[in-house]
């Protein structure tokens, strides 16, 4: 299942600031703020606005089967990763873990929608799935 997506580009450089909220040499906001503002169109909806991780930065994604999103974060200068999570096609929930959702409705759809974003946008290249 795709889960992990690759891209180069020139389009999401760090703020000024950014390497003090994640760490040394990562960002990833504006990225985020990018896939924030796009995803709606695609039935996506954020709960609240992207946050830092010590990884990167989070979009939370309403959904109310499980816990839904997405993470965006630099690789190298120009080289750019977006996960989902989960990312396994089967989750389990509840008490002792005995109900098992699949994930696969909600994950497809996403994973299609955020190659769409990033395959639109003008300044994108090298787009892989992991």
């Amino acid at each position: 299942m795709k889960t992990q997506l690759e891209f180069k580009s020139s389009a999401f450089p760090a703020y000024e600031d950014e390497s003090e909220q994640i760490n040394p040499d990562r960002w990833g906001m504006r990225l985020a703020e990018y896939l924030h503002s796009e995803l709606p169109a695609h039935g996506f909806t954020p709960e609240g606005d992207p946050f830092y991780e010590d990884w990167g930065v989070c979009i939370c994604l309403k959904n109310d089967a499980f816990p839904l999103m997405l993470g965006c974060g630099n690789q190298d200068d120009d080289e750019y990763l977006v996960f989902l999570e989960p990312s396994k096609a089967e989750i389990k929930k509840g008490l002792f873990r005995k109900k098992v959702i699949d994930t696969t409705s909600v994950l497809i759809p996403l994973a299609e929608a955020v190659e769409s974003i990033i395959r639109a946008h003008p300044e994108t290249k090298d787009l892989q799935w992991q």
